[in-house]
């Protein structure tokens, strides 16, 4: 495995050892409420991550930016670790979820797919979080996740890349090119989806027109109106 940053591997380790107390907790509950879960796409610049975060704090939720997932989904054995934290029902229910999609053919990389899915759906069965990027959208149930997609004008995005990274105009919109199509392609890849399709999302929001704490405030009301009220009630 290569190296990663020792901040990055306290965080699984430690987000595995809280699931694992929590499931040893409630061993002998029938059924232990949560609130369902938020997935954030963006377009890069959008800062859709940031929105997502302010989410997160506000609700008091998990919050799982991309570079963790796939850490997560990357490193060797974490997948049993995680199934290991839910009940003997869900994880039988994930594996069969699983294994029909891999059968489905939907990808070749099938060990980092089924990874990638049994932590998806770990957090999912979790609940209280929200999940940034990684197709999150496509995997996690709609009727227990609001699936949010942000976007922003592409010349307010350049600027604002340009401005946070210290770039050119030039320079932040080949970035800005660079990492859209990566994104388009994981998704296309691993689900065979559109990821600016808006028929996969709940809510699609416009930093463009509105500062992040007005978009967190659209977030938080859409939550409340897909599912009767926010954790904050």
């Amino acid at each position: 495995m290569p190296n990663r940053p020792r901040s990055m591997l306290s965080l699984v380790d430690y987000q595995v050892r809280e699931w694992e107390a929590r499931r040893r907790v409630n061993a002998n509950v029938d059924h232990t409420p949560h609130w369902p879960s938020i997935t954030v796409s963006r377009e890069f610049g959008a800062q859709g991550a940031a929105v997502g975060l302010l989410v997160a704090k506000r609700f008091g939720f998990e919050y799982w930016d991309q570079e963790l997932v796939h850490e997560m989904a990357d490193r060797s054995g974490v997948d049993e670790a995680l199934l290991e934290s839910l009940d003997e029902h869900t994880r039988a229910s994930i594996s069969a979820l699983i294994d029909g999609v891999l059968r489905g053919g939907i990808c070749t990389e099938s060990q980092y797919l089924r990874q990638l899915l049994n932590i998806l759906h770990t957090i999912e069965q979790h609940g209280n979080s929200v999940v940034i990027g990684r197709g999150a959208q496509y995997v996690m149930d709609p009727s227990r996740t609001l699936r949010v997609r942000v976007v922003s004008p592409r010349q307010e995005r350049i600027k604002g890349i340009a401005a946070r990274k210290g770039l050119s105009l030039h320079d932040a919109e080949n970035v800005i090119s660079t990492v859209e199509k990566d994104r388009h392609t994981f998704i296309d890849h691993h689900y065979h989806e559109d990821v600016s399709n808006p028929s996969g999302y709940d809510v699609l929001i416009n930093t463009g027109t509105m500062n992040l704490e007005q978009t967190a405030n659209m977030v938080a009301e859409s939550y409340r109106c897909k599912f009767g009220e926010t954790p904050e009630e």
